[in-house]
């Protein structure tokens, strides 16, 4: 039985490739040592057309670190079957497994490491990792991030992802990291480096990292987004994080989806009510009915300069066109901006700025606060992900201001309140029960994932 992945059930893993019953005859210097007295030499390879690295590794310590190496190892398949045979021999006439030379020992070759970055050799890199196998550390200082995401896929790849997570937390690599990123300013990040700290979030089950990480993604964007996925092509030789595995990458998508339509509902909520027949000046000056219709098209101005807002024919539709692609932040932020217009001395407080900037606010308030915020709590995504997942789940009927900090089910309910808002199918911005007229634009998904993920 293999561990169950976090991000699904991955199926067991299976070796790609093996060496002949023969060992070849390598040169001592040619390997790298991980345990002096170790009884296997394992050849690992990128690809078939490589020659591979060698390392002298102690067999029973991988198979007790790797659910990968103990399934291969073990009577199960024929090199396990084969090693045994071979060491039980050696063993005969080499009580002292130290004192046999390297090229005596027998071998086993793995192909594939997982979905690492491009680095110049995978030689060190699966050396630091084999020695993590073995119970060694990899120093007191953390390695750089790209490594330690790199690491963290050989951990996956191959199932031992409890050992490293056990040193990383022992070691507090990444509550070090966490310091250097207080000194940087976490803003200057890159998405690739953002991206790496959700997946090694993850992956290590480290919840404060799961949930700043993709809710910086989710505000920003992703420039994997911008065509919904319709155009996507898996890059060869892209690392694990340019995509994230199972439902992660898609749950992002839904959820910035989510809270842009939510957006777009609250600024078209006022262009409905100020285009409708209903007075909303209730100065009852004469001037009332021409005051709404200069705040409509001062309205409409503003948005239109924002880039908010634009007019389609409903007799034909522009399909296929891309949303905002911007920062969520400053999408609300250019909505702030909007200017307290009047129509005369006697209508101040008629227009759109009185009445948007308290729903902003609150909108505001649901992406990025101290208490509430749209990014994945990892606890929520690793014990009940079903029910917690927004892509999912089913839409809440009906929103109002008044449920806003509804009680929840579970014990984040205060910083999952934003899911009823922005999973909503109608939204009362009034809060005095005048419902919005606009039906909310269905969400899509992306296209279709690939399906045969070992995840």
């Amino acid at each position: 039985m293999t561990r169950p992945s976090l991000f699904g059930s991955p199926p067991p893993p299976v070796p790609t490739a093996s060496s002949s019953a023969t060992p070849e005859k390598q040169n001592e210097s040619a390997v790298t040592v991980i345990a002096p007295d170790g009884d296997l030499l394992l050849r690992v390879k990128e690809d078939e057309g490589q020659e591979g690295f060698l390392y002298r590794v102690d067999a029973s310590r991988l198979r007790g670190a790797s659910t990968y190496f103990d399934n291969l190892l073990g009577p199960t398949f024929n090199e396990g079957v084969r090693v045994a045979k071979q060491l039980e021999k050696l063993r005969i006439c080499n009580p002292r497994m130290i004192e046999v030379p390297a090229e005596s020992l027998p071998d086993v070759t793995i192909v594939d490491v997982g979905r690492i970055s491009r680095v110049s050799s995978i030689k060190f890199l699966m050396a630091d990792f084999l020695r993590v196998l073995h119970g060694s550390s990899l120093g007191k200082e953390p390695p750089p991030l790209t490594n330690l995401a790199n690491l963290c896929v050989l951990a996956d790849r191959f199932d031992s992802l409890p050992i490293f997570a056990a040193l990383v937390q022992k070691q507090k690599y990444l509550s070090l990291i966490d310091m250097k990123i207080k000194t940087k300013g976490f803003s200057a990040s890159t998405e690739e480096r953002i991206r790496q700290r959700l997946l090694i979030g993850v992956l290590l089950d480290y919840p404060p990292w799961v949930r700043q990480n993709s809710k910086r993604l989710i505000i920003q964007g992703s420039g994997r987004w911008k065509a919904g996925f319709e155009e996507e092509q898996e890059e060869e030789g892209a690392a694990l994080w340019t995509d994230l595995p199972g439902i992660i990458e898609d749950e992002l998508f839904f959820r910035r989806q989510a809270v842009l339509e939510t957006i777009s509902s609250l600024q078209l909520h006022f262009v409905s009510i100020y285009s409708s027949t209903q007075r909303q000046c209730k100065l009852g000056y004469d001037s009332s009915a021409q005051c709404d219709l200069y705040q409509l098209g001062q309205m409409i101005r503003f948005l239109g300069k924002i880039g908010t807002l634009r007019f389609e024919s409903r007799i034909s539709r522009s399909d296929g066109t891309n949303g905002y692609e911007g920062d969520i932040s400053k999408l609300l932020d250019n909505l702030r901006q909007c200017p307290e217009y009047q129509i005369d001395q006697n209508h101040a407080h008629c227009g759109l700025r009185e009445r948007m900037l308290p729903l902003l606010l609150l909108v505001h308030s649901m992406v990025d606060s101290s208490t509430n915020d749209i990014g994945i709590c990892g606890e929520c995504w690793r014990d009940r992900r079903g029910s917690y997942a927004w892509s999912l789940s089913k839409p809440t009927v009906m929103w109002t201001k008044g449920n806003a900090l509804r009680t929840s089910e579970h014990n984040c309910r205060l910083r999952h309140a934003p899911r009823d808002l922005f999973m909503a199918a109608q939204r009362d911005w009034t809060g005095d029960g005048a419902m919005e007229t606009l039906n909310r634009t269905p969400m899509f998904l992306p296209g279709k994932r690939p399906e045969s993920r070992p995840w």
